[in-house]
């Protein structure tokens, strides 16, 4: 019996080693770590289906735009032309086709006229994004920020120096070199005296219209800024119908000198559509029908550019 008990301990022992040996033996396969690719927007200035830059006079083309339906013309069109198209984008999310969001909200992009990009986003996992949502203007910490604060987050470079110069998105130079080489300006982006009660402009967008019912060359100036209330934009998935393809992918290789794009048109045709006059008092935001038809532009004036 002794032998027995022996033999069956022995046995019981040999089981649990192996059963151990095999546990030591059991291997997990590691979470590959998260690559990284640098993103970036490339934004045009339009009016409706033109594209608008500065001119060597200071002054956008003349365009002639149809969508001011509401604006006494006997031609169908009224001649237009932008000086300042300037406007923040912040609170950044960009939506990858997994089904994961990526959040860059503490970059701040100050769009300008004549700069088409790339305006620096910042460095995200690398994967296919397919759609995007920010706002037009600023938190109400960046909102009361001043202008002479250089944060790491106010820090933009100029669109087309790849990782060179940099400038501050609250206090930016008066003058730049476009990123197709063309020397422009940059409208400050508060009236006066900056102050912290009234913070900045979100919208700043100002130009010539040509108040003639002919169409003759009658110019009249127009100013519009909007502040205080940001405007959010979301942009539905990409297709090949609204962005000639299905989402933007970001590998390795995009570096800061070689971002990946996602490319946006904003319209300032979209913006003004409801403007029903540019002759005074309707040519500023001061004019309480101006400021809502300009506020309700911002939410449309966003699309894909198609590739």
């Amino acid at each position: 019996m002794e032998i027995n008990k022996t033999i069956i301990v022995t046995a019981i022992a040999g089981l649990i080693s192996l059963i151990a040996c095999k546990k030591d033996n059991k291997t997990t396969n590691p979470t590959p770590p998260t690559t990284y690719g640098v993103i970036s927007f490339h934004l045009h200035t339009n009016i409706s289906n033109n594209e608008d830059s500065l001119t060597p006079s200071g002054l956008g083309f003349p365009i002639q735009d149809s969508i001011f339906t509401s604006v006494p013309s006997h031609k169908g069109y009224v001649n237009i032309m932008l000086d300042t198209a300037q406007l923040y984008i912040s609170n950044i999310v960009l939506h990858n086709t997994n089904g994961s969001n990526v959040s860059v909200s503490g970059q701040y992009i100050l769009k300008y006229i004549a700069a088409e990009g790339p305006y620096i986003l910042g460095s995200v996992p690398t994967g296919n994004y397919n759609s995007v949502s920010f706002n037009v203007g600023l938190d109400a910490s960046a909102n009361g920020m001043n202008p002479s604060m250089n944060m790491a987050d106010a820090s933009q470079q100029f669109p087309g120096s790849g990782a060179g110069t940099t400038f501050n998105v609250f206090n930016p130079p008066a003058t730049f070199t476009s990123s197709a080489g063309q020397a422009g300006t940059i409208a400050p982006m508060w009236s006066g005296s900056w102050n912290s009660t009234t913070g900045y402009y979100f919208v700043n967008v100002s130009g010539f219209a040509d108040t003639s019912v002919n169409q003759t060359g009658k110019y009249q100036h127009f100013s519009y800024q909007l502040s205080t209330a940001t405007v959010a934009i979301n942009l539905p998935a990409q297709t090949t119908a609204n962005a000639g393809q299905t989402s933007v992918s970001v590998s390795t290789s995009n570096t800061m000198a070689s971002p990946a794009e996602m490319h946006l048109i904003c319209d300032y045709g979209q913006l003004m559509k409801g403007i029903t006059s540019f002759v005074p008092p309707n040519n500023t935001t001061a004019n309480a029908n101006t400021a809502t038809a300009i506020r309700n532009g911002v939410a449309n004036m966003f699309h894909y550019e198609k590739q």
